[in-house]
């Protein structure tokens, strides 16, 4: 199919997607990307595209060679928004000790969900803050 037909062919799909989890369940679906499971709140742009395996899936594969080549021991998220690269990290590398920062109580709120349907909140440490070069206070 050409390139063009199917960048609007997902677009389709992803709005059909929305309206209906909008409709019948407030935005909210739970499903399967990348290998693990993922709370998606249908009405932001980067849930629909983790949904639908759209988001950096090139950076996905390097994170996920990275790891193997360099025989990682820790995995550390700075800015983990959902968690989308600490559960990919971990449910690939069981073996991996894996710290979260995440400082926005919203994008909390969904990290701990995603932790909770993956099985992995005794195995993945959150930090309820950022990590930056020097220290302030900063509004979200």
């Amino acid at each position: 199919m050409h390139r063009k037909k199917r960048k609007y062919l997902r677009k389709a799909v992803s709005s059909l997607l929305k309206r209906y989890y909008i409709f019948t369940n407030g935005g909210f679906s739970v499903g399967t990307a990348y290998g693990a499971r993922f709370l998606f709140d249908w009405r932001h742009s980067l849930d629909k595209k983790v949904a639908l395996e759209l988001y950096e899936p090139d950076q996905i594969s390097y994170l996920d060679d990275w790891i193997e080549k360099i025989d990682a021991s820790m995995f550390v998220d700075i800015g983990s928004h959902a968690g989308l690269y600490s559960i990919i990290a971990k449910a690939r590398h069981p073996e991996l000790e894996v710290h979260a920062f995440e400082p926005d109580p919203t994008n909390l709120c969904q990290l701990y969900a995603n932790l909770f349907v993956n099985r992995l909140q005794a195995d993945i440490e959150v930090h309820e803050h950022g990590i930056s070069n020097h220290e302030d206070i900063v509004a979200f």
